[in-house]
């Protein structure tokens, strides 16, 4: 049997090989299936390695790996294959979205787990076709409750958002995680106002004497429609780029009928220097700068990651917490480390997640305060230090003002200058050292503490 495929480990006790079989090509609506042949090449893979079997509820492919499991089941008790990952998805039809209950989504999981033929599915991954409808954070919820019924281990989802992130790692609602963060943001909120109001009231600069006057032209109106249609789109389901696009050749247009740019910035040809001119190419070269930066950034994550050195950073944290206040010091410190190597949100919780579940349910830290933890210390660095992207690019926004007299602003400047992180950090340096709200979210969820949940 070859040991030589990798692993990766997703959570702390669950590994999968790191070349998975895909189960698309195992749906007979694609095509013949020889079911011998497939049930042979399942078992050389499990021999080779490839333990990790990937599925859908909407491509199917479930029944002839359940099928394969039921007869290895043998091989796979006395170890002489081993053990077996099933990965399948729950992916709900677009003209479902709106009307989905968890008596729906119950009945989805039950039949994937009778395809299978298993007690409980090894992850469940969570796909939403539309953002613009509604739903999707209570369909989420009634994963999480299926998940601690016992029929799903680990649920995964395309998230982007680092409430949803953080309280799913902690198998937290989103409702009371928002509800309960409130008493942390609005404070911060508050002061970063006032911090704003005295910068522009004694460090405002005045315009310079030679500074270009800047006045209103209604002609200039009709530019508004850009981003009315990139919205539009969006809301009808269109994927970004396409909004985009479309933005940018509805402005092209109103540019020219409105004569609000010559026909020779749209484009133009450079004989003498063998060269075209366009306004687009000089956004493009202005972007080369940042896009190589953020190309050699996400290769040295890539190389931090593959160290190892997250992994030992947990695994050392996570035998420090002794006491409430020290653990939540070590969760705090822990993602807020993991953030500044891998400079992404939500890698640096999903990264510590299950060491903050495992601690906080340990010590007794509530959900909601250990996913309004995560998020809070995610919501810092990324907006302050002058190497993360963000920062660039509202630092690089401030170039084009240039023309105007209006100086530049570094990064470094604009990240000192972000008073809205800073206030976020020093709430979260207030509720870990002085225990600002520790006990108020276990009372907004009924007196439940530590893992307890209830729906």
């Amino acid at each position: 049997m070859n040991t030589n495929i990798p692993r990766i480990e997703l959570q702390s006790g669950y590994s999968i090989s790191r070349v998975i079989m895909g189960g698309w090509q195992l749906a007979r609506g694609h095509g013949p299936v020889d079911e011998n042949l497939a049930l042979q090449d399942m078992r050389a893979f499990v021999r080779e390695g490839i333990t990790t079997f990937d599925c859908a509820d909407i491509y199917t492919g479930e029944e002839l790996i359940g099928k394969f499991i039921q007869e290895h089941k043998s091989a796979f008790v006395s170890g002489s294959l081993p053990p077996i990952q099933i990965h399948t998805k729950y992916v709900p039809d677009l003209d479902e979205l709106p009307t989905l209950t968890k008596t729906y989504t119950e009945a989805i999981i039950d039949r994937s787990l009778k395809r299978l033929g298993v007690e409980r599915l090894d992850m469940v991954q969570f796909h939403w076709w539309d953002y613009t409808v509604p739903g999707y954070i209570e369909v989420a919820n009634h994963l999480l409750e299926l998940k601690q019924a016992g029929k799903i281990r680990y649920i995964s989802a395309p998230i982007s958002d680092t409430t949803i992130a953080s309280a799913l790692s902690q198998n937290a609602d989103v409702g009371g995680t928002v509800r309960t963060r409130l008493k942390y943001v609005l404070p911060a909120g508050a002061a970063a106002l006032v911090f704003y109001a005295l910068s522009a009231a004694f460090r405002g600069q005045p315009v310079q004497d030679n500074a270009p006057v800047l006045t209103g032209d209604p002609k200039g109106l009709p530019i508004l429609l850009i981003p009315v249609v990139i919205i539009f789109l969006l809301l009808k389901g269109r994927h970004l780029l396409h909004g985009l696009l479309a933005g940018l050749m509805v402005g092209v247009v109103l540019a020219l009928v409105f004569n609000l740019m010559p026909l020779s910035r749209v484009f133009s040809l450079d004989p003498e220097n063998f060269t075209a001119r366009s306004f687009i190419i000089d956004g493009i070269s202005r972007a080369v700068g940042i896009s190589f930066f953020t190309i050699l950034l996400m290769g040295l994550i890539s190389t931090i990651k593959a160290s190892g050195l997250l992994k030992r950073l947990v695994d050392f944290s996570s035998q420090r917490g002794r006491t409430i206040k020290h653990a939540e010091a070590w969760i705090s410190s822990t993602v807020g480390a993991a953030v500044l190597l891998t400079c992404h949100s939500i890698v640096a919780i999903l990264t510590v997640g299950e060491f903050t579940k495992q601690t906080g349910e340990k010590i007794n830290i509530h959900r909601y305060r250990r996913a309004n933890l995560l998020s809070l210390v995610v919501c810092t660095f990324p907006f302050l230090l002058p190497y993360f992207i963000p920062v660039i690019l509202m630092a690089n926004t401030t170039s084009s003002g240039s023309s105007y007299n209006i100086p530049p602003v570094s990064s470094l400047q604009t990240g000192l200058h972000n008073f809205t992180s800073w206030a976020l950090l020093a709430m979260v340096l207030l509720a870990v050292i002085a225990g600002f709200g520790r006990y108020s979210d276990a009372r907004s969820d009924g007196g439940k503490t530590g893992g307890d949940r209830s729906m």
